[in-house]
């Protein structure tokens, strides 16, 4: 049995990871190339989550 409320990565990801004004800024964004990085591994940790919980993983 979990005790932890279920988990969506997508959610995740729309929080932490948004492009505008993101909890977690992996780089300054300024320029297409910058975005497109941020969103890739905005994707990338977003399915190593997903893999996770899948899993049925704890952290």
């Amino acid at each position: 049995m979990s005790v932890h409320p279920p988990f969506d990565p997508g959610t995740v990801e729309a929080v932490v990871f948004t492009v505008e004004k993101p909890f977690l800024a992996l780089n300054t964004r300024q320029t297409d190339t910058e975005k497109s990085e941020h969103k890739g591994f905005a994707q990338l940790l977003t399915g190593c989550a997903a893999a996770m919980e899948w899993r049925g993983a704890t952290v």
